[in-house]
């Protein structure tokens, strides 16, 4: 169960803050790590896993950026997370967008991520993983379109450590977020 959002604008879902405005600040943290699989290929390749993990991780932070590049610009209204993201995933982004636009707000700032794979089912039909993050929206926070003054959060929050967690499938030979949750400040393990 996913509860208050903290990523601004691309959290304002669940009660978020606030954004960047440099793509390239959704390079990870730390580095990203591939982290353990629960359920090796069918052929039990490291190599397979390997490049599975990559492409994961590649749809996370595929997901991520387009979320922050339409959460930064009033004019996006998010045409493109379909790239990266089906079901619920694009749902709940695409309402946060909606909601944005609606309410005239923008996101400014750095979104720190440093996710891992914890879990990789090749054997799955479709293929299946999960990826973990504790996000650091410190420094991603939402402001007025119109003004660009900062836009208060419930609680007064500004930002802070937020864990993720994201389901990603792979479908036709593409790895899409299908289910993502945001949880509130402080929630990382």
């Amino acid at each position: 169960m996913s509860v208050g959002v903290l990523l601004p604008v691309f959290l304002v879902i669940a009660g978020c803050g606030g954004a960047g405005h440099n793509v390239r600040a959704l390079q990870p943290a730390s580095k990203a790590s591939a982290g353990p699989s629960t359920v090796a290929s069918p052929t039990g390749s490291t190599s397979v896993d390997d490049a599975a993990r990559q492409s994961v991780l590649q749809a996370y932070f595929g997901l991520m950026g387009d979320w922050q590049s339409a959460a930064f610009n009033p004019a996006d209204h998010g045409a493109n997370l379909s790239r990266h993201a089906s079901d619920q995933a694009l749902a709940l982004i695409s309402g946060d967008i909606e909601r944005s636009r609606r309410d005239g707000i923008v996101a400014k700032g750095h979104l720190k991520l440093a996710p891992s794979v914890t879990s990789l089912d090749l054997t799955a039909v479709p293929p299946a993983a999960q990826v973990d993050d504790c996000a650091d929206t410190t420094d991603y926070l939402d402001f007025k379109a119109s003004d660009g003054s900062p836009v208060s959060t419930k609680g007064g929050s500004r930002g802070g450590l937020q864990h993720v967690l994201a389901h990603i499938r792979e479908v036709g030979g593409v790895w899409r977020v299908y289910d993502l949750h945001i949880y509130q400040v402080g929630s990382c393990r």
